[in-house]
């Protein structure tokens, strides 16, 4: 019973204080945060495990197992520390590696990820004007965001909310070695979308809202 309460009285608060419908009030900077618990905060040293993971995921990829026709759209990817899911988080950013080299049109990467921390029954976008990484920095898709703010349906975390949250943070390095690896840095932006403990029928209206965003030749999505 004492744990019921508890998650009772955080969903209130989180419900209360931790979104926005607007995210005029937001623009900060997320750091980080899990850097140097769940993978290397030092630069090189996260830079030579990213690198160890992609290359034998590269040796591991036959033609017999490789062969899908057309150009990647999007991937699925793990969230746990890198030590557990890197290597297999790998084979998904071949995935983003492949389409940025076959489509020079791509701009932003959508990260889809779940929430851990807070309760949630929409969409959230993240706030930040910048993700933080220990290799380069990544910037956010503002004009993306304002247009899916602009439907009414999605909420912004604020700093705290989107720091605490370590399934999109978990993307947020691969990304960034990847981009650094195929396309100028400043040329594709980022948009995490936290995507909470949504009811059937409204699962079904944002997944058709967000799918008509996500059409887009220019948006690959994690």
């Amino acid at each position: 019973m004492g744990m019921g309460q508890s998650l009772h009285k955080d969903r209130n608060k989180s419900t209360d204080s931790s979104m926005s419908s607007s995210s005029s009030s937001f623009k900060y900077s997320r750091r980080a945060y899990h850097a140097g618990s769940w993978y290397e905060a030092d630069k090189n040293a996260l830079d030579a495990s990213l690198s160890k993971f992609l290359a034998d995921a590269s040796e591991n990829i036959t033609p017999s197992n490789h062969t899908t026709e057309g150009i990647p759209r999007a991937c699925i990817c793990p969230h746990a520390g890198f030590s557990y899911s890197g290597p297999t988080a790998a084979y998904s950013y071949l995935a983003l590696k492949e389409a940025l080299e076959r489509n020079p049109s791509i701009r932003t990467v959508v990260v889809l990820h779940p929430s851990h921390h807070v309760y949630l029954e929409s969409c959230a976008l993240s706030g930040a004007s910048t993700i933080e990484t220990p290799l380069m920095n990544l910037e956010v898709d503002d004009a993306l965001r304002e247009s899916l703010l602009s439907t009414g349906k999605f909420d912004v975390m604020n700093q705290r909310v989107d720091e605490r949250e370590h399934s999109g943070e978990m993307q947020y390095p691969f990304i960034a070695k990847i981009l650094m690896s195929v396309c100028p840095q400043e040329q594709v932006k980022i948009l995490p979308i936290m995507v909470g403990s949504i009811r059937t029928n409204k699962e079904e209206s944002y997944g058709k809202l967000i799918a008509s965003y996500l059409a887009d030749d220019s948006i690959f999505t994690v």
